[in-house]
């Protein structure tokens, strides 16, 4: 797997899933029984799920992709989206805008994400940074 493939795999997701909402593109980027960690069992669905709980929970959303690097079989992706949580996210009460850096990290086996697990900061523009995943989202 060269590194490049294992980019063009996160820019697929960031892109075409998260910003274009094309959740389907999952199907070609995941392997059938991938872990999403912020999902209780394994399989592509998770990740499905995931990405659609989220895109459906927060309003308003922008996404900036800010860094990917990747290595034979894993790849990081840092991104920040902004919008507005429908209910409380990382201990923040809904309805107000966030701005959240997020580090998504993807094993790749054979062309797929076999394993997904990410690190998420979030602040509004009076309160510290809130550290967590997003498993609250689905």
């Amino acid at each position: 797997m060269s590194r490049e493939r294992n980019e063009e795999i996160m820019r697929r997701y960031l892109n075409e899933v998260l910003i274009q909402k094309k959740i389907e593109v999952i199907k070609d980027i995941a392997a059938e029984d991938m872990w999403d960690h912020t999902q209780p069992k394994r399989g592509r669905d998770g990740l499905e799920k995931h990405a659609s709980g989220f895109l459906a929970h927060i309003q308003n959303l922008r996404i900036v992709i800010n860094h990917i690097v990747a290595d034979n079989d894993t790849v990081v992706g840092i991104w920040t989206w902004c919008g507005t949580p429908l209910t409380q996210f990382l201990g923040i009460p809904g309805g107000r805008e966030l701005e959240c850096r997020v580090t998504s990290i993807f094993k790749i086996r054979k062309n797929l994400i076999t394993d997904y697990s990410l690190i998420c900061a979030a602040k509004t523009t009076n309160e510290p940074i809130q550290q967590g995943g997003l498993s609250n989202l689905s």
